[in-house]
């Protein structure tokens, strides 16, 4: 292999790692957004069986901030 190929070589190297780079961020953080979709819907459901909040931000781990959010957007007490 001489220089000419091997620095092609190189370049298409780098391009294949740019781009599963760029898909391993990409799927990661659908993962994150499902994990956070998936706490929402338990704290709604504990709101609506008047789980104590307490109970609802140990088992969420969601902020107290997001409980109060989800209580005004899907009109819970």
């Amino acid at each position: 292999m001489d220089q000419k190929e091997f620095a092609a070589y190189q370049e298409s190297l780098k391009d294949y790692w740019d781009l599963k780079s760029s898909m391993d961020t990409y799927f990661d953080k659908g993962k994150i957004e499902g994990k956070i979709e998936g706490k929402i819907e338990m704290a709604i459901k504990m709101l609506l069986s008047h789980e104590p909040l307490e109970k609802i931000l140990m088992y969420t781990e969601l902020s107290l901030e997001k409980i109060e959010e989800i209580k005004k957007e899907h009109s819970l007490f």
